[in-house]
């Protein structure tokens, strides 16, 4: 298939990284908000966040990503699950994650509940910016880059 005919054209620049644990600086914060779909639902409301690696990885094709290199998380939350388990357990995943990214990055205790206040207080997402976290990554099966935790670093 040609890329005229791929609407996915992003894809051929997308590598995932393999199953690794890997030290990463936060470059970019970000949301999007979902748009109304056909059916009248609303859709689903997106954080990405931007990684920069602070070491090599490789992807799952077995190839170095170098130190550098840019790896884009997206975490999804939808306002209305209707009762969905599936939507439900989505939205307490992305809550939990976006927890560990804000308490890691600003040293946090790894009790705090509320970080999204935190963060605020902190001056939101550019507080963010240029900290370094440890990533657990988990290739998912849509062939995109997934997180199993964010984790801060070793105190040495």
């Amino acid at each position: 298939m040609g890329l005229l005919n791929n609407k996915d054209w992003s894809g051929a620049y997308r590598r995932t990284i393999a199953k690794t644990t890997a030290k990463c600086s936060i470059v970019e914060v970000r949301d999007v908000e979902g748009k109304l779909g056909d059916d009248g639902k609303p859709g689903k409301d997106t954080t990405y966040i931007t990684l920069r690696l602070e070491q090599d990885v490789k992807d799952q094709n077995g190839d170095v990503v170098a130190t550098g290199g840019t790896v884009d998380i997206a975490l999804n939350t939808s306002a209305n699950p209707d009762n969905d388990d599936k939507i439900t357990t989505m939205n307490r995943i992305s809550q939990e994650r976006f927890r560990e990214l804000v308490v890691s990055a600003l040293g946090l205790d790894p009790k705090t509940k509320n970080a999204a206040d935190e963060l605020e207080k902190a001056g939101g997402a550019n507080a963010l910016k240029d900290r370094i976290v440890v990533v657990d990554f988990a290739p998912s099966k849509q062939g995109m880059n997934s997180v199993n935790k964010f984790a801060a670093l070793p105190k040495s």
